[in-house]
């Protein structure tokens, strides 16, 4: 009796788990209607920004030196250096902060399970970019790399 007990729950629970991961296809992870679909802005910036040359005569590679911690930026070039043009010091509690952590701080200030990382994105890429390189951090001069998206709007004026 032990042994059909056993069978019948396997079975069951095959079924059962079957059934759930069917559902879990079916089912969109998110609703549309909310801002996090806003993150694809992310996708389609960060993608920008990697194609970009570095400071160094590098071909690409723009991203690497855009997510650099502060350290590495001091020493290779990058946003997060000391002397970047904004004068604000990134990483101050060692390390990088990413993406998620920049995105739903300031100035962005929108979490990135609500669209965050794509306002981060519109914002750096729209705004912050006519002044600042995205690569470097430093001056943009007279020939800004913008790297425009339509999947989010900046927040910042």
């Amino acid at each position: 009796m032990l042994g059909s007990f056993s069978k019948l729950s396997a079975a069951g629970a095959f079924a059962l788990g079957l059934g759930l991961a069917t559902t879990a296809w079916s089912a969109s992870p998110q609703d549309p209607s909310t801002g996090g679909q806003g993150n694809k802005c992310w996708g389609e910036t960060a993608s920008g920004v990697a194609k970009l040359d570095g400071a160094e005569g590098t071909r690409g590679g723009g991203m690497g030196q855009h997510s650099r911690s502060t350290q590495a930026a001091n020493t290779n070039g990058g946003f997060a250096s000391d002397d970047n043009a904004f004068g604000i010091t990134f990483n101050v509690d060692g390390g990088r902060q990413g993406v998620g952590n920049v995105s739903k701080g300031s100035p962005h200030n929108v979490h990135p399970g609500d669209g965050g990382n794509g306002v981060h994105a519109a914002n750096n890429g729209q705004v912050f970019a006519a002044s600042l390189d995205p690569v470097t951090g430093l001056e943009a001069g007279d020939d800004p790399r913008l790297i425009p998206c339509e999947g989010a709007a900046p927040n910042i004026p």
